[in-house]
């Protein structure tokens, strides 16, 4: 994006000696969601943890309320730790109520719901949905009510109702294909299908779906949409087209390297058992276990759904078992540039 560069010299001088830190704070807080829509996301969780421990009560409410919903936001992203992530959740809803800001209260409560669902916390996220219907207007824009209807496909995925959460997500698409101006949300819509499409086994139907949006949307798509990049690599190396897969794994990777590694470890994982790396895909399934353990997230289907076909191919080889815990040793101390290093080398 064109003002990207004028935005980080702005938060630079802001967050400098000579700058101000309630303009630093509703800067980062203004700037994080453009941050997101390019997947910029370890960018922007430095910026924001650095700011983090300097806030205090000279920062206007509204500002606050901006920058403790961006660093909730990042908690989805699982760039900050899940308790960090919904404590900012908490204060960010605090303020809104107190300011009487429904549609940002709102926004924020889908997060704090979708973070509770990470927690495994499905009740306490189930609780909030009749808050959220209270504030929602039928005036609102699709990409607003398109956040709930997220969060509660959530909710029903922690129930263990896929088919549930999959006609939610296709009633979700069918709204934002619907709507004008809502070009992103349609994407983020397509994507969220794909993780339904592909969570059911329906792999075909997810690798058509992907498809059609990187049509529609056309150049060097894959690399622009790491979250449905992940998707499709899943869905072609279960259903055995591994040399598509190769593909996808190579044009998403400068996504995933703005976005976090991390986050797509269980898919290259279980792309490199697919390979017959298994010594890699043991160490990088064992990365994605240790990063999993440190954010403290205890549920994330389609990650822990990839880990478990990876694994399960790791058992079918057979694999020495001094090996595979050898290797998984290795593997918890790989850091993201490493496990990008070991996907590139593979394919």
């Amino acid at each position: 994006m064109p003002e990207l560069d004028n935005a980080r010299s702005a938060l630079a001088w802001a967050c400098g000696q000579a700058g101000q830190l309630d303009l630093a704070v509703g800067l980062a807080g203004s700037v994080e969601p453009v941050f997101a829509t390019q997947f910029l996301t370890v960018e922007a969780a430095e910026l924001m943890l650095s700011l983090r421990p300097r806030i205090d009560a000279s920062v206007v409410p509204q500002r606050a309320g901006r920058f403790w919903t961006g660093l909730a936001c990042l908690g989805m992203a699982l760039r900050v730790p899940l308790a960090d992530a919904l404590d900012a959740a908490d204060r960010a809803e605090q303020l809104y109520r107190a300011q009487r800001m429904d549609k940002r209260r709102f926004l924020v409560l889908t997060r704090k719901a979708e973070l509770l669902t990470l927690a495994g916390e499905w009740r306490a996220a189930q609780a909030l949905l009749p808050v959220q219907l209270d504030l929602e207007a039928p005036t609102w824009a699709a990409w607003r009510v398109g956040m709930r209807m997220h969060a509660q496909g959530w909710i029903l995925l922690t129930q263990g109702e896929l088919e549930a959460a999959l006609a939610l997500h296709r009633d979700m698409h069918r709204l934002m294909s619907q709507a004008r101006g809502e070009d992103r949300s349609l994407l983020e819509s397509e994507s969220e299908l794909c993780r339904y499409l592909y969570l059911t086994a329906r792999y075909e139907e997810c690798i058509a779906q992907a498809g059609l949006a990187l049509a529609r949307v056309g150049g060097s798509a894959l690399a622009n949409m790491p979250l449905l990049s992940r998707h499709l690599m899943m869905a072609q190396a279960l259903s055995g087209r591994i040399a598509n897969a190769r593909q996808t794994l190579l044009e998403g990777m400068p996504g995933w390297r703005r976005h976090g590694v991390y986050q797509a470890s269980s898919a290259f994982a279980l792309m490199l058992a697919a390979l017959g790396h298994w010594a890699d895909a043991a160490r990088i399934s064992a990365a994605f276990v240790a990063f999993m353990r440190c954010t403290r997230i205890v549920f994330a289907p389609s990650l822990e759904s990839a880990n478990e076909h990876a694994q399960a191919l790791l058992v079918a080889a057979v694999c020495d078992a001094a090996d595979l815990r050898r290797w998984e040793r290795e593997g918890e101390a790989l850091d993201e540039a490493a496990i990008e290093a070991i996907c590139l080398r593979a394919v």
